[in-house]
């Protein structure tokens, strides 16, 4: 990805596993720190199963959209094992579903920096996409 643009990945420690209803999700550090990530974001993709999917052209089609606008940042993040609380979930501009299975959070990496990384090749011109 950083061949054709700055990329940075960051991690939040994940918090204690504990039910939703054992403590309000809205309320932790890591809910906390995810809503002033979401806004300082130019524009913010959240991974969640209900979320839109798309295939790899509508990846393409949707980072070509956002560069058209002048956009400088995209921002994705993927929810801990109790999902997103609706106060995080209502604040992001877009939700992607990569699959309709529950993925561990470094198959989601893998397969998110996949499609990227694909549709950023098929943009420039690079001869990868098929």
């Amino acid at each position: 990805i950083r061949r054709f643009l700055p990329c940075e990945i960051l991690e939040l420690r994940e918090s204690a596993r504990r039910k939703p209803q054992q403590e309000a999700a809205s309320e932790s550090a890591q809910a906390r720190a995810l809503l002033a990530l979401l806004q300082e974001s130019e524009y913010s993709v959240l991974l969640d199963v209900g979320g839109k999917e798309l295939d790899s052209a509508g990846v393409a089609s949707f980072l070509e959209s956002r560069i058209h606008q002048g956009l400088r940042r995209v921002d994705f993040f993927c929810a801990g094992p109790w999902g997103w609380p609706p106060s995080i979930r209502d604040r992001a501009d877009a939700r992607w579903s990569l699959s309709r299975l529950t993925l561990p959070h470094e198959l989601a990496r893998v397969l998110l920096g996949e499609q990227l990384f694909r549709a950023l090749a098929r943009l420039n011109h690079f001869p990868y996409d098929k």
